[in-house]
This record gives C-alpha cells, structure tokens and sequence, in this order.
C-alpha cells in the first residue's frame, strides 16, 4: 500500500541526473527510492526525500536534513553510508547516497530468529567500532536512534549504521538536548527527560538494547530496568548477559564510560571460549591435519588405471574447475560467486573449501585457511569423503572461533 502511494514519482527525474527507479522505504520523516544514475550509466543511488507533514514542521524537518548531510559528507567508515549529493528542488530536501542492499536487521532476525551467539558478538564488535568512530569526532557525534530498523545487514553479515536524522554534536556544557526524540525501548532515559543531555553513554543503551534484540527476537521493555536476557535465551552466557545488563542500566553512570570500554568488554567475551571448546578446537585441527596427511597419501598411492568409465565425482570436478581457476586469479574472494557454486554443486567439498577460506580473508579472527586441490583418481566414494571431511572439518574449526594462538 505505502509503495501504491509514490508510483507517481517513479521514472521522473531529480536534477536532471537522478532518476527514480522503485520506492524503498518510508520513514518518520523521510522517503528513500532507488534511482539510476544518468550521468553515470549503471550506477544507482538511494535518495532520501526529506518529508514536511505539516508547514510547522518544515523548519524542524529541513533542519534536520542539512544536520544529516554536513555529518554524513564529512564521515568514513566502512559502517556507514557514503553521501554523493545534496540538494533542494521544488521546496523538498534530497540526499544522494550510497545504495546498500540488504535487509535490515529488524528484517533478518524477524525472518530467521534470534542469532547464534557468536554472531550477536560479532554484530555487537561492528556497532561498538562504529560508535567509536563516531564518538571519536570532534566533536563528538551522537547517533541517538540505534534501532534494528536503523542497521542494514550486507553481504558477509556486515552492518552499516542508516537514518542520521537524530543525529548530533555533542556540545560540552550544554545542560540538555535541543530536542527530545528516539524510539520506545531503544532510547535511553535521558533522552526523554529534560536535565540531561544525551551523549555516548546514550548510544550505548541503544546498542544493548539492539543486542538484547538480536539475542531474543524481542523488543526490549520500555520499563527502564527490568530486561532479563535469560528468560527468553537461558542458553546466554552470564557474561553475556552482564554486557547487555550494563549498557542497558537506567543511570548513565552504570553503563560502559564509552564504546571503547564495551568494544573491550566484547571482545573479552569473545576469545575467551569454554576450556571444553578450546580443547575440541584444537582436536578438530588435529583432526583436518591428519585428513590432509592421508589425502596425500591416497593421491599419489592411487592406480592410475583404476577409473574405467566416467564418475559422477569426476564431472561434477570437472565442470567447477573453469569457475573456480578463475577465483583463485582473483585470490578466491568473490563470495557470492563461491556460494552459488557451493548451492549448485552441494558434492564438491573443494568449492566448501574455497568459500570457507575467503570467508576466513574477510575475517578479522584467526580463521583456517586450507590450500585447495582435486584429484581425479580413486573411486569417487572416497574422493568425495576426503575433500568433503576437510571442508566439514575447517568449517567446524572456524564456527568455534578458529585457531588458537
């Protein structure tokens, strides 16, 4: 219904450059359509209409858009969105920026659940970098709005932070915000009141309050005080638990002091995995070393008059090697490529392979990496339990955390 509303809109054109293509989303004070670029072919913008319900609010609202543009134009980091252009046409306010396609993470838990526990971790570590990045400005830029409908999930779980309507500087010895504003359940109290001004402890309660979310597929209780992450997720660790607790604390005071001070608390939670955890990971390593070890043998042990007719192993080798010689050119990182294969061609462990060691590229954990080869030789029963155990084997080592220092 909301996108029968701008059909009108789509195929004009902004500026003479910007055509509109399809309506994405609409928000408190904001339209966003996917638009070509006309001055550079095949390239595509999201450009954000700013929205004036009411002539009133239309000093609020275009304040609140040249707030947002001179931040953004002046910010870079890979979790946020790259501004392109700004302008005004017909009395309406326009931002031209980066398009990141995804879904939003209100989307993806909605669809999917709430999250493994390592990935809320590491969806937390992104958020805090990102806060620190911003809090680090100078002077200091306060997101105030960090919400799951607020955070786009990209290719490789990666997050970027949209929607810096709220946004703003902080400004020391100031008593309290210009305007109160936020969102039920993620904004923290002082936003709401009237003695404090929010600064990055205020952030902070929204990222616990996004991570009580991706960890239990609810909408934290806009009852200040009263979040309990074990009642909807008992298999949550305590310490777990004590990290979203603080940042969701009423008092500014209890939280985290700053979002480096989370961002080492997360990270604390994260490389120090259960003793038993440890212990299987190495014993999977040990495990894929041997796997390797007895691979090589039967390789170079195989007669090579044993293959009289066709296998089905072999072809499906085969008809992946021209794709798969072509990532290794491109040093195996093109995800998407690795994955379609991987989905054709569920048999062949070589491709798992490749896409577990370009994952483990774009980690920043220390992931295992293994050289891949196929062989054509054997019987295919045991062509396709060697490369399939190792890449069952590397996964299962690089899901726990991957290698021990």
């Amino acid at each position: 219904m909301t996108e029968d509303i701008w059909a009108h809109r789509l195929g004009s054109s902004l500026q003479d450059r910007y055509r509109l293509q399809s309506f994405l989303a609409r928000g408190g004070m904001a339209a966003v359509f996917l638009c070509d670029d006309l001055r550079l072919p095949g390239q595509r913008w999201a450009i954000k209409e700013m929205l004036t319900p009411h002539p009133l609010e239309a000093a609020l609202i275009e304040e609140s858009f040249r707030r947002e543009a001179r931040m953004l134009s002046e910010l870079r980091h890979e979790s946020l969105p790259v501004i392109v252009d700004f302008f005004c046409e017909d009395s309406r306010h326009y931002l031209v920026m980066e398009y990141i396609a995804g879904e939003t993470l209100a989307e993806r838990i909605a669809r999917d659940g709430p999250a493994s526990v390592e990935q809320a971790l590491n969806w937390a570590l992104q958020l805090s970098q990102v806060l620190q990045y911003l809090h680090s400005q100078n002077p200091a830029v306060i997101f105030r709005d960090l919400k799951p409908e607020n955070v786009m999930v990209t290719g490789l779980n990666h997050l970027k932070l949209v929607d810096f309507g709220l946004a703003r500087h902080f400004q020391p010895g100031k008593k309290r915000d210009t305007q109160a504003a936020g969102s039920v359940g993620y904004c923290a109290p002082e936003q709401w009141e009237d003695s404090d001004q929010s600064d990055e402890r205020s952030d902070i309660y929204g990222l616990g309050a996004t991570l009580f979310y991706i960890l239990t597929g609810r909408h934290p209780s806009p009852i200040y005080g009263q979040q309990s992450v074990k009642t909807h997720r008992p298999d949550v660790d305590p310490q777990m638990e004590e990290i979203v607790l603080k940042c969701l604390q009423p008092a500014p005071k209890d939280r985290f002091s700053s979002s480096q001070e989370l961002s080492q608390a997360l990270h604390a939670c994260l490389v120090k995995p259960p003793a038993k955890s440890a212990t299987r990971r190495l014993g999977l390593l040990v495990l894929t070393l041997l796997v390797l070890a007895t691979s090589a043998a039967w390789i170079l042990g195989s007669p090579q008059g044993a293959i009289t007719k066709p296998l089905r192993f072999e072809q499906i080798l085969q008809r992946t090697a021209p794709l798969k010689a072509q990532l290794r050119e491109s040093d195996g990182d093109e995800i998407s490529k690795i994955e379609a294969l991987v989905k054709s061609y569920p048999l062949d462990g070589e491709a798992q392979i490749l896409l577990s060691n370009a994952r483990a590229r774009k980690s920043r954990r220390p992931l295992l990496e293994i050289p891949v080869f196929g062989a054509v030789t054997g019987s295919e029963y045991e062509g396709i339990q060697m490369l399939n155990g190792i890449a069952f084997a590397q996964r299962e080592i690089n899901d726990s955390g991957g290698i021990l220092d």
